[in-house]
């Protein structure tokens, strides 16, 4: 805010910019909270289940107190995803009207429900962006739908659905933490009402967004959105899902026991490596470094071109785990008691560190050199690794484990 202010001062046109973009997210944003709907809301006007997390000794100071390299003001922050671990629940709502492809969800009364798309709290942006995509692609149906609510017309119609479907589903992180997690509460409102929903998926999701329907026994239980309009007798909405400990139990008694039955002894330690990965944060010194982890017997393991189980099946036989910030690190969440070493550039990143706490895993995070690249934002600059401190780390891990 100072350099932009320093900069203003000398250049007033950029100042003036600079307000007009303010205003105008400032304008949004108040449009965003008169026309969503948070979690609270849904909870005093619908019938709602609590699930019962016993979250009280976590957090949003749990996740700034896990975040490593507090003190160094040299290296950049990124917080989010941070999370504020509230008790989770599950809201079913009459009448729903579903528009779009992100989509957006609508109550009978023509109000857009927050937890479809994201936590409110921390994404405002991305919540804004999704909504007002929707909103220009769909004009019409956005505007019946707000000025009138459940009589709106709709000729596609659905008993009981939950929502899954999101543009962030391309990321293999995003996919299990912000639309697997709800899963859990589905089955609950399953549990206690007797009612089988449906899941709601995109058109043109991943390969591993159907794998993982697979393993968790929905692959016929879906249906994919297309470019109209959908009316939902009841709509499942669970709160926006956090890696809270039974959510992440959940988790691992759904996924790592369904697809684990080859126990081994935990003594491998994993590199898992982000060479073929599209967004930056490769190794520059790749060559070397895999010299030195072949020397010290460390797997080294592409995730993209394994399956769910083999991915299940290394993790949870793993002892350790080594690599390069990015959604591979996911992963961590099949293991129990592992050693978690996360390589940084210039820039330190959430969430990992907060879901190795949250897991108990032992971590390590390091800081390695920013490869600068001005086409890339700092956060995605390739890292050259310091050879000799992560030789010194697998020793000291190996010995550990000895």
């Amino acid at each position: 805010m100072k350099r932009k202010l320093l900069k203003g001062i000398k250049n007033p046109l950029y100042a003036t910019r600079y307000l007009a973009r303010r205003t105008q997210k400032n304008i949004s944003n108040l449009i965003i909270y008169h026309l969503f709907i948070d979690t609270e809301y849904l909870k005093s006007r619908y019938n709602t289940w609590d699930l019962y997390d016993r979250t009280e000794h976590l957090s949003t100071e749990t996740c700034r107190t896990a975040m490593p390299y507090q003190d160094d003001t040299t290296l950049q922050k990124i917080e989010k995803p941070f999370y504020e671990f509230n008790q989770p629940s599950v809201t079913e709502i009459p009448n729903a009207t579903i528009i779009g492809d992100v989509p957006l969800a609508l109550t009978p009364n023509g109000k857009f429900i927050l937890d479809v798309i994201h936590h409110g709290s921390y994404h405002a942006s991305r919540t804004r962006r999704f909504s007002f995509r929707t909103i220009k692609k769909f004009p019409i149906d956005s505007i019946k739908t707000i000025l009138k609510g459940d009589r709106s017309n709709t000729t596609k119609k659905i008993d009981t659905a939950c929502i899954l479907a999101s543009p962030m589903n391309v990321n293999y992180f995003h996919w299990v933490t912000d639309q697997v997690l709800k899963l859990r509460a589905v089955e609950y409102y399953q549990y206690m009402t007797g009612e089988e929903v449906t899941l709601i998926i995109g058109s043109e999701e991943s390969p591993f967004v159907l794998e993982f329907l697979d393993v968790l026994g929905y692959g016929k239980q879906y249906v994919e959105l297309d470019e109209e309009s959908m009316r939902v007798e009841n709509l499942i909405v669970p709160s926006f899902p956090e890696p809270t400990p039974k959510n992440i139990n959940w988790l691992q008694s759904k996924i790592v026991n369904r697809t684990n039955n080859d126990c081994k002894s935990r003594s491998e330690i994993l590199y898992l490596s982000r060479q073929k990965a599209r967004n930056g944060r490769k190794v520059s010194n790749y060559n070397d470094l895999e010299r030195v982890l072949k020397d010290h017997n460390v797997k080294i393991v592409e995730l993209g071109d394994i399956t769910l189980e083999e991915e299940v099946q290394l993790l949870s036989n793993a002892s350790a785990v080594i690599s390069p910030h990015g959604a591979g690190l996911t992963a961590i969440m099949w293991g129990k008691d592992l050693v978690v070493v996360e390589m940084f550039n210039d820039v330190i990143n959430a969430p990992y560190y907060t879901i190795a706490h949250v897991m108990g895993h032992d971590y390590i995070p390091i800081v390695e050199n920013s490869v600068k690249d001005s086409k890339k934002r700092n956060s995605r600059e390739d890292i050259k690794v310091d050879l000799s401190r992560i030789e010194n780390v697998i020793l000291d891990i190996k010995q550990d484990i000895a």
